[in-house]
């Protein structure tokens, strides 16, 4: 009859752990199949027969036939539990011993708390004790009331029983795109507030910021979370009985580029703030949308050149100094394919006339680092919307503030007079561009140095009668030149 009895133990013991199991975590079982003892309990327990064999702490407690015996006042220390942290559930499988009464056994803790400190005689596993915020080192104590068998004990997470804690958390700022570092606020879910309320439950938030699903050890949430930096936020709420939910959100900060050289070696399509330091406007295209100004905008500093677009109270102009910052996303030719906080307010501290790149030959600028540069090419004839010089063409486009194609380029037999133009180097299809924003200049007055410095340049035109105009007319012209001086420059 006794190893019949035995028999069926360890068969509803199978049965309850795999029941627990198939929607829980064990975390601790101890079977004491390996005591071989009688009823009697004339020897005392050896470790050796356990399933867990070191830690144990026992006090008139004996072996009994596949369990031990304890005695009224003994008690069964457990060893301590790795796995174990947060809160739990746990199971003394309980029977009456010789004249023993069934009144219930004492549990206590060396830290944490628990819904009752009784353990109750021949229950099933819904019959369990729930034990909060316990660790690792966590000593669990069952002392007997009377004579009692112990035949199992089993710790796990979470009680199938237990209904749906959250359907979603509370949480301060949800995933998205963010400028600036922030702070984030969590809540089990809407009934509870930003504040720790919750633990009167004996709830626990835990989360992780590394892109790892939180478990029953992640750092556990006590106060705001700070996020500076692109983050996966992986938040779990350890219900009362030990039940882990857990969610993730997804956090985007802008990396920091502190020039436009930093900015373009980024990889493509990354989030960015690139700090302008006395960056200057050379080329702008305004436009009037939604009530704020629209601008596809050209700028370079020390160290490049970029395009930007964006929005703001403020237009940027051609010859504005730009100090501050914007924020979009890199692309390989140094445009934003998309600028998601970039304002153009608050950025213009100055102004100053843009210096172009100054080149002889048009190979030399026919390079990805220098697209959107403001560049002049001398020497160069123009026909059929291109530039040639020395064999090597590149296109020519106009700016959308040039009206028309200039009046010099498109002049019968232009392509037998040597000019000097201005443009932003850009690429279409694979092939380099030049976008013209000014009237080509000839060359003759233009020219370049063996030094590579640039002979001051014409900023006015003004005819015989004092008239300004935007083109030369053959004949006599009146010219001011970038250096201060006016002159008279006969053109045929």
């Amino acid at each position: 009859m006794e190893k019949l009895y035995i028999f069926i133990t360890t068969i509803l013991l199978a049965a309850w752990s795999t029941a627990i199991n198939a929607q829980t975590n064990i975390v601790f079982t101890e079977t004491f199949e390996g005591v071989n003892g009688t009823e009697a309990g004339l020897s005392p327990i050896n470790m050796a027969d356990l399933d867990n064999k070191e830690g144990w702490t026992f006090n008139d407690v004996r072996s009994g036939p596949g369990c031990a015996l304890i005695e009224a006042g003994g008690s069964v220390t457990l060893p301590a539990v790795p796995g174990l942290n947060g809160n739990a559930c746990i199971y003394f499988n309980l029977r009456q011993w010789g004249n023993g009464k069934t009144e219930p056994c004492t549990l206590s803790l060396s830290e944490g708390g628990m819904n009752t400190p009784n353990v109750e005689m021949e229950m099933d596993t819904d019959g369990h004790n729930i034990i909060y915020n316990v660790t690792p080192e966590t000593r669990i104590t069952l002392t007997a009331t009377n004579n009692v068998m112990l035949d199992d004990v089993m710790i796990w997470y979470g009680s199938s029983m237990e209904g749906m804690i959250t359907e979603d958390f509370k949480i301060s700022a949800p995933s998205g795109i963010y400028a600036e570092p922030f702070e984030i606020m969590l809540a089990p879910n809407r009934n509870y507030e930003y504040a720790d309320n919750y633990l009167e439950d004996h709830l626990i938030m835990v989360y992780t910021t590394d892109g790892s699903k939180p478990t029953h050890f992640s750092t556990r949430y006590s106060g705001p979370i700070t996020i500076d930096s692109t983050t996966t936020l992986g938040v779990g709420l350890i219900s009362a009985t030990g039940n882990l939910y857990t969610k993730q959100y997804e956090y985007s900060l802008p990396v920091t580029a502190h020039d436009i050289a930093a900015y373009r070696a980024l990889p493509e399509n990354t989030f960015t703030k690139l700090i302008l330091n006395n960056a200057l406007v050379t080329y702008s295209e305004i436009h009037d949308a939604k009530g704020d100004t629209y601008g596809h905008t050209y700028i370079q500093d020390e160290s490049g050149a970029m395009g930007i677009v964006g929005w703001g109270g403020t237009p940027l102009k051609t010859n504005d100094i730009l100090n501050g910052s914007i924020i979009g996303y890199t692309s390989a030719d140094g445009n934003f394919t998309k600028c998601e906080f970039t304002s153009f307010d608050n950025l213009v501290t100055g102004t100053a006339t843009p210096e172009p790149t100054v080149a002889e030959t048009i190979d030399e600028v026919l390079d990805d680092d220098n697209l959107n540069t403001l560049v002049t090419l001398t020497g160069v004839t123009v026909s059929d919307g291109y530039a040639t010089k020395d064999g090597v063409s590149i296109k020519i486009v106009y700016a959308p503030t040039m009206s028309a194609e200039p009046a010099m380029a498109s002049r019968k037999n232009a392509n037998a007079t040597a000019l000097d133009i201005t443009g932003i180097l850009q690429k279409a299809d694979d092939e380099y561009q030049l976008m013209l924003i000014s009237e080509p200049v000839v060359t003759s007055i233009g020219t370049i140095y063996g030094n590579g410095a640039a002979t001051p340049h014409p900023t006015v035109i003004y005819l015989m009668d004092g008239r300004k105009t935007d083109t030369w007319q053959r004949g006599m012209n009146i010219v001011r030149y970038s250096d201060g001086t006016v002159r008279k420059v006969v053109t045929r």
